[in-house]
């Protein structure tokens, strides 16, 4: 009997080290994909000190459309992690743009979407910032600012890898990355 139990035991063991072991290579593998060739647009730049910042530093999709009708041009620039780059951290970054035809109408589309935000000082004219706390498993978190005619919008969802799961990343954290963003990109504004 001493010895079913040994077996049982010894059996339960491998197996709780083998789910360990699976566990930490598929929650560690790199989160990256091949690095694109995609050229990024003038309107779309950001500084690689930020891009590297938020692991985001592989371009993956770029729209710089013509202005609508009301004299709008809306940008819209995403980024993804570059395989070998960017680490075991999970990370999404979209910048979306708008360039107005004057100062009250880059005003207008702020104070919208800012009604119910938290404000963030030092980033351009106004800053703002929203966090959505239930996006599965991970942070995602808008930064919006204008700056004269000039509306940004960040948006990085991002999550933590730990030893055996990834969780949220801190919300303070995100907001500090998505924060450089918007304050490099109206740095050209």
């Amino acid at each position: 009997m001493r010895k079913i139990l040994l077996v049982v035991v010894g059996a339960l063991v491998v197996v709780a080290l083998g789910l360990g072991v699976f566990l930490y290579v598929n929650g560690h593998r790199d989160k990256g994909v091949a690095k694109s060739a995609t050229a990024v647009p003038t309107e779309c730049q950001v500084s690689q000190d930020a891009l590297r910042q938020a692991h985001t530093t592989n371009p993956w999709h770029f729209s710089v459309p013509a202005p609508d009708k009301d004299g709008v041009r809306r940008i819209q620039c995403y980024w993804q992690q570059t395989k070998g780059e960017d680490g075991v951290d999970a990370r999404y970054l979209g910048v979306n743009i708008s360039h107005h035809p004057d100062a009250a109408s880059a005003t207008n589309e702020f104070t919208t979407w800012s009604h119910d935000a938290q404000r963030v000082p030092a980033i351009g004219d106004e800053a703002a910032t929203r966090h959505n706390p239930d996006f599965d498993q991970m942070t995602d978190l808008e930064v919006v600012a204008h700056k004269g005619t000039t509306v940004v919008r960040v948006g990085l969802t991002a999550a933590d890898q730990g030893f055996f799961s990834a969780s949220p990343t801190p919300a303070d954290k995100v907001q500090e990355m998505a924060s450089a963003i918007a304050r490099d990109v109206l740095s050209r504004a």
